[in-house]
């Protein structure tokens, strides 16, 4: 699996705002579109940096619109429920939202057409 930074990007946090409403959306879309396997809202919150409530907040809207999905308890009493991502474009639409669009250029700077 792919690490990213715990520290959060100021441009990927600005389109996230712009894009979702939410300046965490494409931190946790882009971990989520990584993982290979079930995870927890604990396993995003440590490897994006998200806190564990904004995390949860944003799984459980993604649980909503059928792009993520809970799988039963594993042992009785585990307080960890766990998700899998289900198959969307919106997964590959999330990692190329996360590359560089123009690295060195701040947020809301102009370009020239050239």
């Amino acid at each position: 699996m792919a690490a990213f930074p715990s520290v959060l990007d100021e441009t990927l946090e600005h389109r996230s705002k712009s894009l979702f409403g939410n300046r965490h959306m494409l931190h946790v879309g882009r971990n989520v579109a990584a993982q290979r396997g079930p995870f927890s809202v604990t396993d995003v919150s440590i490897k994006t940096g998200v806190p564990y409530s904004s995390a949860h907040r944003l799984i459980r809207q993604l649980e909503g619109v059928g792009l993520l999905r809970r799988l039963p308890a594993t042992a009785a009493g585990d307080p960890h429920h766990r998700f899998e991502r289900l198959p969307h474009k919106f997964w590959g639409a999330i990692q190329q939202l996360c590359a560089p669009v123009n690295p060195g250029v701040k947020p809301g700077k102009e370009t020239s057409g050239a």
